[in-house]
């Protein structure tokens, strides 16, 4: 929902140094300044439409849990939330087809298997760091708060661009157990995990595509957010649409963060339930030879407290990639690593 009060993770896109429209088919300029004064209008006028759709929510609708709201509120709320996704969000099929052909087979999305019939639900957003290693956030695996912590088995993978393939989820890595007292409460740049899944089956971005690079400190990143719009298909309507229509995500030019210590990543665009654990991933330059970098990981909310990060009740939270996770980084044509090989000890 609105960036100041809603959280948890996106596939973000950050822009460094460049166009804020890099993956969308809009003119590319590096500000709205810099615009035609006819783009620029549109621009202003597009954010200022988005701004009074939020400022006229209820309090109901300020909250981070579809599953919060009762089929009669999802009904008597219906007009606010289709406007919401119109005036906030475009839809995954307006990507460019660069950005698709890089972000389809690299992001996705983490399903959990129902207790109750064993149907897939989708849990959080994550993305591949090689053929056999998915990153997300660690809460992502906990349920019902710090009571328990699902097991790897119970997840499945599916990439945006390859969403009718299912790749299980086979464990941790590296190999070990998480505990719920291991994950309470988890300080920002501590919140993140990765599984071991085999998804040879679909190759990795090339090399010379995307690279993964930790931003420098005070950077300042024009940012896109890419995630699924879990209100969609609650709404009347919505019964008999797929995941991958529920994919959105917000390119306005006032979308935008600020690199802060120790690792934080906050920034400041529309966000919606189910995004945690998604990459946050970026372009030096706009020459379209110029490679993606994912550079960080999305949270969640930064309006409560974070013991790392602090408070920032305007924003949402990432994470820099920290070292960890990029040592896994292994895309085709890798000068190190085939892409479509596993490092030792990483066999899946």
């Amino acid at each position: 929902m609105p960036w100041w009060l809603l959280g948890s993770g996106a596939v973000v896109a950050m822009l460094i140094g460049a166009s804020w429209a890099f993956l969308s088919n809009r003119p590319a300029h590096d500000a709205v300044g810099g615009m035609p004064l006819a783009t620029q209008a549109q621009v202003t006028g597009s954010m200022d439409e988005c701004r009074r759709v939020v400022e006229n929510m209820p309090a109901l609708l300020r909250h981070n849990r579809a599953e919060s709201f009762s089929p009669d509120q999802v009904l008597q709320n219906a007009d606010l939330l289709r406007d919401y996704d119109r005036a906030c969000f475009r839809p995954y099929a307006e990507l460019s087809p660069v950005g698709q052909t890089v972000i389809g087979v690299m992001a996705g999305a983490l399903f959990v298997k129902s207790p109750a019939d064993g149907s897939e639900l989708f849990r959080c957003s994550a993305f591949r760091l090689s053929p056999s290693v998915v990153a997300t956030a660690r809460h992502c695996l906990l349920f019902g708060g710090d009571a328990g912590v699902f097991e790897p088995a119970a997840f499945t993978f599916r990439l945006f661009g390859a969403p009718d393939m299912a790749f299980p989820v086979q464990g941790h890595v590296p190999a070990q157990h998480l505990l719920p007292a291991d994950t309470s409460a988890p300080a920002a740049p501590g919140d993140h995990w990765m599984l071991r899944v085999d998804t040879r089956a679909v190759a990795m971005p090339d090399a010379a595509a995307l690279v993964v690079q930790a931003p420098d400190p005070g950077e300042r990143l024009s940012i896109v957010v890419i995630g699924p719009n879990l209100f969609l298909p609650l709404l009347p309507g919505g019964e008999g649409t797929t995941w991958t229509e529920w994919i959105r995500y917000d390119d306005r030019p006032d979308c935008n963060t600020v690199v802060e210590g120790p690792g934080c990543l906050p920034h400041r665009c529309n966000t919606l339930q189910g995004m945690s654990g998604a990459p946050i991933i970026g372009k030096r330059g706009d020459r379209p030879n110029s490679p993606y970098l994912i550079v960080g990981l999305h949270l969640r909310s930064a309006e409560a407290s974070d013991p790392a990060c602090g408070r920032d009740p305007e924003g949402n939270l990432g994470v820099v990639l920290p070292p960890a996770l990029r040592a896994q980084f292994q895309p085709t044509g890798h000068p190190d690593r085939p892409g479509n090989s596993t490092q030792e000890g990483e066999k899946p």
